[in-house]
């Protein structure tokens, strides 16, 4: 049987990497010839692409192994050690940083532009809104919410489409700790009873 459920794992993380990789690459835009050029233009960047996504997921993953870091963001956790509450401040302080620097792009770069930014914001505030909605209607009927830091990094990285070399590096990580997460603990389960 333990076979089975190793292949049943396996199956279900990429299904699941499939279907999320479908979905950024859309968001992200890695599909337009000019992006894919900034991204895979050559080998050397293909090669520092890959990996500085390898190297993030590797990173997370030490990181998660300190024993600190045991705890959750979940609803129905709270049991956060000192160095946990400091870890998600910190990547907290960076997601905003983040999602400020890529508003801020989005304002100042075509085909978007000042009066486009809600071409770029509004999808992506969809995809939020979409989430909110479910995850407080689990909650109304008593059900917990996880989230997964690979999960909020999945999200975050739905921001990253601009060749700036800030938003391809946000890219990376968020794509590594995405994909150091489903292959760690399996696919994203956000809703439990």
């Amino acid at each position: 049987m333990a076979g089975w459920s190793n292949a049943k794992f396996f199956c279900a993380s990429l299904d699941e990497v499939v279907v999320y990789s479908i979905a950024s690459s859309v968001f992200v835009r890695i599909t337009s010839a000019t992006r894919s050029k900034v991204v895979f233009g050559s080998p050397w960047r293909s090669a520092v692409f890959v990996a500085l996504i390898f190297l993030s997921g590797v990173g997370f993953s030490l990181l998660s192994d300190l024993r600190g870091e045991r705890s959750s963001l979940s609803t129905g956790s709270s049991d956060w050690s000192p160095l946990f509450a400091a870890t998600l401040a910190c990547f907290g302080g960076l997601l905003a940083l983040g999602l400020g620097f890529h508003l801020h792009a989005a304002w100042r770069t075509k085909p978007y532009g000042a009066l486009g930014l809600k071409y770029y914001a509004a999808p992506r505030v969809g995809v939020l809104l979409f989430l909110a909605t479910s995850a407080l209607t689990v909650l109304a009927n008593k059900g917990t919410v996880h989230l997964h830091h690979y999960f909020v990094a999945w999200v975050a990285s739905l921001f990253c489409c601009f060749d700036h070399p800030l938003s391809l590096l946000c890219l990376c990580a968020t794509t590594g700790i995405y994909l150091q997460g489903v292959a760690a603990y399996g696919p994203v389960d956000l809703y439990e009873d």
